[in-house]
């Protein structure tokens, strides 16, 4: 950690500005202030900052956006939310999108210090923790051997890995895609894999790929087939005690899966997301039929005999059409998936 922690202080009030400044530079700190949301940005990219202070309500861009921003391009950044009377159900929401804490107007030097001492204490305690030592070597305590009775409190060990080939990046990776801030503060409870229905079918269950995130094993988490196998049910998320949404970390990764190319050849669901996500960006909506042949042609064309009495059923009952019907306005909806696709998406 550097000598000198440098805090950025956004408030579109000058006098809010000064005075934290005046108060965080007495306690040792490098405070810089910016008065709305767009210097505030310009800044953080220039500078090299380990806490941004940043009032919620705020014209232009305000807090929560500099927040998103924030955590986007560098997410082990600390940011504390400064709230008036009235605004305290944002900061609750602005701490479940990655905001560590929240000090309430007006608040005493005392109540500020206190607060960064806090952040100061546990960024201090997790650089601690992740500190690199000499020789170490992890454990792979996430194989299981083949053919044994799946127990979710039993370890196993299979092999060794040394500390250099873990993947420091990966965890940022996933902690900068949406819904993946949170995936530090997970306490391996086991509740997400007790909840859900498919996690006896995943080489990993949900608890062991958050902890395989954190510990940086890209290729294990990436091969495998639990992200694949995921259903999207969110019960492991409603039920998840730290609130993390652990469907979109699956999502995530997914995405990065794609990205790489490490998908299982076997695996179906990257194949059938192309053809889904090709269909809509041409019709606006969905089209069965032509999905459907496109994704058995490729995957397993004998499986079209064997569905083909279902699909004459479904067609008699007029449940899918044979030729595609296109949505109104279809040019409103490729410019959005092409946005998307430029802020990082896949097709």
């Amino acid at each position: 950690m550097k000598d000198k922690m440098s805090i950025l202080v956004v408030d579109d009030e000058p006098i809010v500005c000064d005075s934290c400044k005046k108060i965080l530079t007495e306690k040792g700190f490098m405070v810089e202030t910016a008065l709305n949301g767009e210097e505030a940005l310009k800044k953080f990219k220039k500078g090299d900052f380990d806490i941004v202070i940043v009032d919620l309500k705020m014209p232009g861009v305000d807090g929560m956006e500099v927040l998103r921003s924030v955590k986007k391009i560098k997410p082990e950044v600390d940011v504390v939310m400064i709230t008036g009377y009235g605004t305290i159900p944002s900061a609750v929401e602005a701490m479940k999108l990655g905001a560590v804490d929240y000090v309430p107007k007006p608040f005493t030097p005392e109540e500020l210090g206190q607060i960064i001492s806090q952040v100061v204490e546990k960024r201090s305690k997790l650089v601690a923790e992740k500190a690199p030592k000499k020789g170490a070597i992890l454990l792979d305590v996430f194989k299981k051997p083949p053919k044994v009775v799946y127990h979710p409190e039993r370890v196993w060990v299979k092999d060794i890995k040394i500390e250099e080939t873990l993947d420091e990046n990966f965890l940022n990776e996933v902690r900068s895609t949406p819904g993946g801030e949170r995936v530090i503060d997970c306490i391996q409870c086991g509740t997400c894999s007790g909840s859900c229905p498919l996690s006896y079918r995943m080489d990993y269950t949900p608890r062991e790929i958050n902890a395989m995130v954190r510990a940086g094993l890209r290729d294990e988490v990436l091969s495998s087939n639990s992200i694949w196998i995921c259903s999207s049910c969110y019960l492991c998320t409603v039920r998840c005690p730290r609130q993390i949404k652990i469907t979109d970390i699956m999502y995530a990764l997914k995405n990065l899966a794609m990205k790489d190319k490490r998908f299982l050849k076997k695996a179906k669901s990257p194949l059938l997301s192309r053809y889904f996500v090709d269909n809509v960006n041409r019709y606006g909506r969905n089209h069965e039929l032509e999905l459907t042949l496109k994704f058995f042609l490729r995957a397993n064309p004998r499986a079209i005999l064997k569905h083909s009495l279902m699909g004459l059923r479904l067609f008699l009952r007029k449940r899918f059409s044979v030729f595609p019907k296109r949505i109104k306005n279809i040019n409103q909806l490729r410019t959005m998936v092409r946005k998307a696709e430029a802020l990082g998406g896949l097709r």
